[in-house]
């Protein structure tokens, strides 16, 4: 799974150039970033909204999240909501701080799912910020949160959206008249019509193969930072596979390359080629096949964090006439028990439009 390694890779190079740009009031567009501090975490999307999320301790036998939602912008609103695991059906569960009652959160009895009150979600905001023990008790269960890594997350949702020293910081909350962060709109996306999604098999060892295979590798290289360029490819030859090439429009089609199997999961590569498939005109991606892959002009990805499938991150590339662009990059926070993931967490969003 090197892919993997070298994509977080990258998205660590990039993650102080991301806070520099959020520091400027008009800079565009913004750059989504994450931070994981033992059991929080903190991901803020291209538009300025901030997650941030808190968990029980690893390995608990009752999982619990609460998660926080802010906006950019001066006096926006920030959400609560939690999730609780359990075997039964939960209707509700009690707050509690520090042993004292804060009220009954409605949840979804089905799901564990419940959205917190204004005063619930100051409340704990506050609890964890101090240290506080907070708990959710319903009859006889309980789940207690960690409050181990909250002050980092916070810290970094306020830099990020510049409103340390103000009011309404999360943390060093003070009297500055500032400029925060603005939210910007979705950015949108127009997909032409394509192709039908038809896959040209290129087999093996054949002559158009070791066409494409003499070009991969430089390819990426272009595409990836000094760093992380390879002397070798380490994908097609190696796995003795054969690629796939769907065409999308006359002059332009995608070439897919497996690139390795996991216990549990396999990559791809992609790349943009010419119409026929003879001449690599860029690298796209190391992308996991967890996803539906290329169908009308858009390409699905997706990893699962571990085998249990309670962490799983998503990628969404769509065909603007020109080049593949990310229009979508999230994942369900961290790998604490929850199927399929307690929330979900954008870099990246967009609106993906049909030309008419």
């Amino acid at each position: 799974m090197k892919g993997i390694i070298m994509k977080h890779a990258v998205r660590l190079s990039i993650l102080a150039a991301a806070f520099a740009a959020a520091a400027t009031p008009h800079a565009a567009p913004i750059q989504g970033v994450g931070q994981i501090e033992k059991d929080w975490e903190m991901q803020c999307d291209n538009t300025g909204t901030c997650r941030i999320a808190g968990y029980s301790e690893s390995g608990s036998d009752k999982p619990a999240s609460v998660l926080f939602t802010r906006a950019a912008g001066e006096n926006t609103p920030i959400e609560g909501e939690v999730y609780l695991m359990s075997e039964k059906e939960l209707p509700n569960a009690e707050l509690l701080i520090d042993g004292k009652a804060h009220g009954q959160v409605v949840l979804d009895k089905n799901s564990g799912y419940g959205k917190l009150s204004g005063s619930q979600t100051q409340a704990l905001l506050t609890a964890v910020k101090r240290g506080q023990s907070v708990t959710f008790r319903h009859q006889n269960e309980t789940w207690m949160l960690s409050n181990e890594g909250a002050n980092v997350t916070l810290l970094h949702a306020d830099t990020f959206q510049q409103r340390e020293g103000t009011p309404g910081a999360f943390i060093h909350i003070g009297n500055e008249q500032k400029t925060v962060l603005a939210a910007q709109p979705k950015p949108v996306i127009t997909v032409p019509s394509v192709l039908p999604a038809k896959p040209v098999i290129i087999k093996y060892g054949s002559k158009g193969y070791k066409n494409l295979l003499a070009q991969l590798l430089a390819a990426r290289n272009a595409a990836s930072p000094k760093e992380l360029q390879s002397d070798s490819y380490g994908c097609a030859d190696d796995e003795k596979e054969d690629m796939a090439l769907y065409p999308i429009d006359k002059d332009n089609a995608l070439l897919s390359v497996f690139c390795g199997r996991g216990a549990y999961q396999g990559m791809d590569d992609y790349f943009l080629t010419d119409g026929k498939g003879k001449t690599v005109k860029k690298h796209i991606g190391l992308l996991g096949n967890m996803g539906e892959g290329y169908q009308n002009g858009l390409l699905n990805a997706g990893l699962k964090g571990r085998g249990l499938g309670d962490c799983v991150s998503t990628e969404t590339y769509a065909w603007n006439g020109t080049e593949f662009v990310l229009a979508e990059e999230k994942d369900t926070g961290l790998c604490r028990g929850f199927p399929g993931g307690a929330w979900d967490f954008y870099r990246t969003t967009s609106e993906i439009h049909r030309e008419k």
